[in-house]
């Protein structure tokens, strides 16, 4: 939805042929697939999840603070357990089984390749505790998370950037990517709530990854569509 409302408002100013507002050009034209959550309300269809039990998680697009521009997303979660680790991502392939009702039988490219960096930004606020994150990318044919350098995020500390470069591979599908977060185990008590926020999740450079066609299928949506 955000990508549509960029893009549809870009059309707009040059179909009136009126000079789009500075502080929107950027996210308009070179940003346009960047999760910016500059809109209010938006959250660029983020998911959580977590790596053992978690009562409760929430994101929340705020204007508290941000890396670029005046909004970022706020990610917070509770009764966690010591370095248990959580996963904040942006789905970026589907499968059939992803949908509770086919309709039109879509068929899927992915939005993210090998050979391509994952990078985005966090921050966590003055309420929250010392956490350590990095990027990372799922090539969910194999099963295989590609995890980024990890990075300390002391709590009321700056903007931090969190990066991984996925290598190249052959037949790899790289289906969510984003950030990875959790708090050591001597720095918290069972059952602590983990809060960061998070800006400028972004896909860029050049894929590298190959395909043997033989080893691809054919997904079928249900017995009556073929």
């Amino acid at each position: 939805i955000p990508y549509g409302a960029s893009y549809i408002a870009g059309l707009a100013y040059q179909l009136a042929g009126e000079e789009c507002p500075a502080d929107w050009k950027e996210w308009l034209s070179s940003r346009i697939h960047d999760c910016h959550f500059e809109y209010p309300k938006s959250t660029h269809a983020l998911c959580v999840r977590s790596e053992g039990p978690c009562n409760t998680a929430h994101l929340i697009n705020t204007d508290e603070d941000a890396h670029t521009g005046k909004r970022s997303l706020r990610f917070f979660a509770t009764r966690l357990q010591p370095e248990q680790q959580l996963f904040l991502y942006k789905k970026t392939y589907y499968w059939k089984e992803d949908f509770s009702d086919s309709r039109y039988d879509p068929v899927f490219s992915p939005i993210l390749y090998p050979g391509q960096t994952v990078s985005g930004w966090v921050r966590v606020p003055t309420y929250g505790s010392d956490t350590w994150g990095c990027a990372y990318a799922r090539d969910t044919r194999r099963d295989v998370t590609i995890f980024g350098e990890k990075v300390r995020l002391p709590y009321g500390g700056p903007w931090q950037r969190l990066q991984v470069e996925i290598p190249p591979m052959e037949g790899g599908l790289i289906d969510e990517a984003g950030f990875c977060l959790w708090t050591p185990d001597e720095k918290v008590k069972k059952g602590y709530q983990l809060v960061a926020l998070v800006d400028d999740l972004h896909f860029d450079g050049l894929p590298d990854y190959s395909l043997n066609f033989k080893n691809e299928k054919t997904e079928v949506w249900s017995e009556r569509h073929t």
